[in-house]
């Protein structure tokens, strides 16, 4: 029996290390097959996104049935491939396929709007009309994409006529974006077969140059301009007044100015045509001459437009320091215009009247702003500047108790460290932890899509996987589960949804600091800030305010990625570090986008002095316009709070407000020396301008 007993354990341990072994390698076997899958499927959407539809198709065509969770978004890769490879009839079925997992989902936006242009490529435009019809209403899927496979959709369905007018709308409401350039080639096909296309009117090009202005597009513009025979008539002046918009939007102000010369001393009066002509003779230091072409626009004009000039004169009057007349026109502008810009109009006037040193007036002006619009976002400056009145109206022990208040209120605010600074004290505030987040126990549709959500993660696509973790969190209020969901974005590097539920959904820096204020993209800023002997915080400031943490979002103007950085700018700074060229084309890469942004910010503060305020101020607005905001007479000699607040341009005094308080936020939550904000402006050096 104990021989028997014994050989039975041993058989045992055997087994079990057998079975060890055995398990073991199945294990690696599958996680080996994994991550081949993994890799396949990530090469697939790289392959996909560049362009390589075919090579799309064959990376992903033989992992079909084998993804698990991640059928789905393997069908939506390879049906989008097969679409983009011209191979829109079998791309169909399979998108069907992977809208149908989930309908109202990411999944089901994608594959809907993708199987409708698929079906309107492929000929059958009765059934891909009513898709994209419903499509465009419910704003799921690129508007302009969809409208473009609507009009092929049209045409497969016989109606030529009702295409045209499809083309010819998105040529000119899309100017200047790709979109428009395929609808005027699709118009310019349609016409050599034969179909009537009405001719391009003056009108039409007028109308695309305003859209082009509108989007900042002013080169674009001009281009658009000069397709019109200059021989044609020009009632009213709309092209010359559009012209010189555009020359003025690309600082070719005295360029601008000579143009509209004639009608000027012709006696026009344009409302638009005054006001440009006015912010052209301000931008020169004319301010008489602009107030009194402003005066010229209201009288020609009423109701809204009436009020802008009117609000204009008084502002112009105020920027150049004529802040009595700046003061009296504020109350004439509040009298004769009593429901526009109410707050602004307290607000500028209680400025001119702290200007002229009538202190006590300001106070007043500034407590009314606050106890009559508590909601305005003027409030905190009214608040900060009243206790800045009191202060030099002599009443120190009542400034010193609204500064505390202010202090209290904005910790870490613009005005908070303003007010901190001149009481003398040291920001003392700790950063509230979110709640400690469990993986959270979500059934049915919203289970599916977090499951999703957390498979896409795992391989690398960060894009889809912000889009099923969103549509998983739709309507939850749990702070656990936003807090964990937040952690697992930010563990995967979609950082922005780190920021965005911390700051939105969890309370910002009061509810959940780490979160809402993330060590973002860490590898790469702390090697950018080393390299350059820049504040990594700062850096991180500087791009929660441009981008969100988004690595491959794009501006209007052509910006790219995490720091914004347009490719001129990068190439710029390229040459400047003796790179190779072709930074331009990789700024999609946090690396080079952070390294050149640090880069940047390296030379920005070499020509302000170390000021980090100033710096943002240059990031935003360009240190040439920060450099004549310095040198103006009205400005130079103002201490920094005050020349903050004189910044001509509205988006970047709050810019500099915004970072100035992302670096606070910063301190308050990880650590760090504090946030320094001299009183004095610094002197300016030579350095970068551009």
């Amino acid at each position: 029996m104990i021989a028997r007993s014994s050989d039975a354990k041993t058989n045992a341990k055997t087994d079990a290390k057998t079975d060890a072994k055995t398990d073991a390698k199945t294990d690696a076997k599958t996680d080996a097959k994994t991550d081949v899958l993994a890799c396949r499927l990530l090469r697939g959407a790289a392959e996909k996104r560049l362009g390589n539809f075919e090579t799309a198709v064959e990376t992903l065509l033989p992992i079909r049935g084998e993804l698990g969770a991640l059928e789905p978004w393997g069908a939506l890769l390879l049906g989008e491939a097969l679409f983009g490879a011209g191979r829109a009839a079998e791309a169909s079925g399979i998108l069907d396929e992977a809208r149908r997992a989930d309908p109202a989902g990411p999944l089901g936006a994608r594959a809907e709007a993708l199987e409708a242009i698929a079906l309107a490529r492929s000929g059958k435009g009765k059934e891909a009309r009513p898709m994209l019809q419903r499509l465009l209403s419910r704003r799921r899927g690129d508007a302009a994409t969809l409208r473009m496979a609507l009009a092929e959709a049209t045409i497969s369905a016989g109606d030529r006529a009702g295409a045209v007018a499809l083309y010819r709308k998105l040529w000119m409401e899309e100017a200047g974006l790709p979109a428009a350039d395929e609808a005027f080639s699709a118009l310019e096909a349609l016409r050599a077969k034969g179909v009537a296309v009405p001719s391009i009117t003056v009108d039409d090009r007028l109308e695309r140059t305003r859209r082009l202005l509108s989007r900042g597009e002013a080169r674009a513009a001009e281009a658009e301009l000069s397709l019109i025979d200059p021989e044609s008539p020009d009632p009213g002046g709309q092209r010359l007044l559009l012209l010189a918009t555009s020359l003025s939007d690309q600082d070719r102000k005295a360029e601008a100015e000579e143009l509209l010369a004639p009608l000027l001393a012709s006696g026009a009066a344009d409302p638009d045509l005054l006001e440009l002509a006015a912010r052209l003779a301000m931008r020169r230091g004319a301010t008489a001459l602009a107030v009194e072409r402003l005066d010229r626009a209201q009288a020609s004009a009423s109701g809204g437009r009436a009020s802008q000039s009117a609000f204009l004169a008084a502002f112009f009057l105020y920027d150049g320091g004529h802040f009595a007349e700046a003061e009296a026109r504020f109350r004439a502008f509040r009298r004769d215009f009593p429901s526009s810009r109410v707050d602004e109009s307290h607000w500028y006037l209680a400025w001119s009247l702290f200007k002229q040193g009538k202190d006590e007036g300001a106070a007043v002006e500034l407590a009314e702003l606050s106890r009559r619009h508590p909601k305005s976002s003027l409030v905190p400056q009214a608040r900060y500047w009243r206790a800045r009145s009191v202060e030099r109206a002599g009443d120190e022990a009542a400034a010193a108790k609204l500064f505390a208040q202010i202090a209290e209120a904005e910790p870490a605010g613009w005005y908070g460290a303003l007010a901190r600074q001149r009481l003398g004290i040291e920001l003392a505030m700790e950063a509230r932890r979110p709640p400690a987040g469990v993986a959270p126990k979500l059934q049915g549709v919203a289970a599916a899509r977090l499951t999703r959500a957390l498979a896409l993660y795992d391989v690398g696509l960060l894009e889809f996987a912000g889009d099923e973790l969103d549509a998983a969190l739709a309507g939850q209020r749990d702070r656990a589960t936003l807090s964990w969901a937040a952690a697992v974005a930010s563990g995967a590097r979609d950082h922005f949804r780190s920021y965005q539920i911390g700051t939105i959904r969890l309370g910002g820096l009061r509810g959940a600091g780490e979160l809402a204020f993330p060590r973002a993209f860490e590898d790469e800023v702390e090697a950018s800030a080393t390299r350059f002997d820049v504040d990594a915080d700062f850096i991180l400031s500087i791009m929660r305010q441009e981008s969100g943490f988004r690595p491959r979002i794009r501006s209007a103007a052509a910006a790219v990625g995490l720091m914004q950085v347009l490719p001129i700018t990068a190439e710029k700074l390229g040459a400047l570090l003796q790179e190779p060229p072709g930074l331009g084309e990789r700024l999609e890469d946090p690396r080079i986008n952070v390294m050149l942004g640090g880069f940047y910010l390296r030379n920005l503060l070499d020509r302000f002095g170390g000021s980090q305020p100033l710096a943002a101020a240059a990031y935003n607005a360009g240190p040439g316009a920060v450099v004549r905001f310095m040198e103006d007479p009205t400005r130079r000699e103002l201490p920094l709070d005050e020349f903050v607040e004189s910044i001509p341009y509205r988006e970047t005094r709050h810019y500099v407000k915004a970072v100035i308080g992302n670096l606070l936020a910063y301190r308050i939550v990880h650590g760090g020396p504090p946030v320094r904000l001299p009183s004095k402006l610094p002197t300016i050096s030579p350095g970068v301008d551009f």
